[in-house]
């Protein structure tokens, strides 16, 4: 079982979090760092920073439901979701020209799920993928055992550690009352003990 990291102070808190904001205002991201942009969220991410920036979007209630999520996942999962910060009124530059955003997360950079299946499954490594797929599932009992939900179950959403340990890494749709969004959540046929290989589908929703 992974456990919560301790807490830190709220002075350094602080101060990492200024750090952060001058780190990401002193980067200059090009439209290839867009690596994704949805209604809700636009996505940065520049090689070597060691982070992504997901700049929320409006209409407020969509900003105030991705949020939410992050809220949900910071209160119940603690080490099960990758590391992050949210802050207030970025300035982001983009070629050149700002971009703001009253709210934007800071997430630590991931390799992503899919594209580690991907490589892996190019290269023949099995057994590898394999592994990673039954972490995924043990990743999702677990966030269930806690009193969480995502219906956003595909590969895209997860992401792999150094020690290939798998997280979730989009958080927007975390919910803490599963019932009320799949009632029956708890059927086996939802999370099985095991993925069955890299195209098998849960209610249509989907390891791929």
């Amino acid at each position: 079982e992974r456990h919560p990291r301790k807490t830190k102070s709220r002075r350094a808190e602080v101060r990492e979090e200024t750090d952060l904001i001058k780190a990401i205002e002193a980067v200059t991201f090009s439209k290839s760092d867009m690596i994704d942009s949805s209604h809700e969220v636009t996505v940065f991410r520049k090689p070597g920073r060691g982070f992504v920036v997901k700049g929320l979007k409006t209409p407020p209630e969509g900003q105030e439901r991705t949020l939410r999520g992050y809220r949900v996942a910071e209160k119940l999962l603690g080490g099960l979701v990758a590391d992050f910060v949210i802050l207030r009124d970025i300035t982001i530059n983009l070629d050149g020209r700002e971009r703001s955003y009253a709210s934007v997360i800071v997430q630590k950079e991931m390799r992503p799920l899919g594209e580690v299946l991907l490589q892996l499954g190019k290269t023949g490594n099995v057994a590898k993928a394999g592994s990673l797929l039954k972490e995924k599932a043990r990743l999702d009992r677990e966030v269930l055992r806690r009193g969480a939900y995502t219906d956003e179950i595909f590969f895209r959403q997860y992401g792999v550690t150094e020690k290939d340990e798998v997280v979730l890494i989009d958080l927007g749709h975390v919910v803490d009352d599963p019932h009320k969004v799949t009632p029956g959540i708890f059927d086996p046929a939802y999370l099985p003990d095991a993925p069955i290989g890299l195209k098998h589908r849960l209610n249509k929703r989907g390891y791929s």
